[in-house]
């Protein structure tokens, strides 16, 4: 039986954190397919409809160098990790911590032309820690000396995660064990 909206029965096969590290998965697959002759894709030829990270996770900047970088566009979701955080309310979505932190690699993915990805936990200045997966994907403009960077990252608040172990076995079962020590938790399978 297939279940999952167009995946298959993958999809109703694994969690949610399997799902969302699929989704950036799925959109470095599109921006390969987009290549053409090993040269970065033109960004005339994204179409945002094929892209499977919802777009309030992402974020787009055009940068003529590594100096000269501007923000288009930055997904409310994005902007929400550090929201109330951030002393100045006006502050640009830029320069706030959780985008600086998957940003970071913005000047390797100028001189490379290559995807950048990261994984990891970032620390929110309020309390917690958000497990996140995130990708850098370049594409050249048409004409000019502009280069576009399309972020998009996936990621869950540590404390919305339960042990999937202890959530996913009948009690009794084998690996009770596992679950009673942590070894096994979805943060596992969110974060590499």
């Amino acid at each position: 039986m297939r279940r999952g909206l167009g995946q298959g029965m993958a999809a109703s096969e694994h969690g949610p954190a399997e799902q969302e590290r699929r989704a950036t998965v799925r959109l470095l697959h599109y921006w390969l397919s987009l290549r053409r002759n090993h040269r970065l894709p033109a960004f005339v030829d994204f179409d945002p409809h094929r892209n499977p990270v919802p777009w309030d996770h992402c974020l787009l900047a055009s940068c003529r160098s590594a100096r000269e970088v501007i923000y288009e566009h930055v997904g409310d979701a994005l902007v929400a990790v550090d929201r109330g955080a951030s002393p100045d309310a006006a502050a640009e979505p830029q320069s706030l911590g959780f985008v600086k932190e998957i940003t970071r690699s913005i000047p390797e993915v100028l001189q490379s032309g290559e995807v950048q990805t990261s994984a990891g936990a970032y620390p929110r200045p309020g309390g917690g820690t958000v497990l996140y997966r995130a990708a850098l994907l370049p594409f050249r403009s048409t004409g000019d000396a502009w280069v576009y960077v399309l972020g998009a990252a996936t990621y869950k608040v540590a404390a919305e995660i339960r042990p999937a172990a202890a959530a996913e076995r009948p009690e009794g079962s084998a690996g009770d064990g596992m679950a009673a020590r942590g070894d096994e938790t979805a943060i596992d399978r969110l974060v590499p």
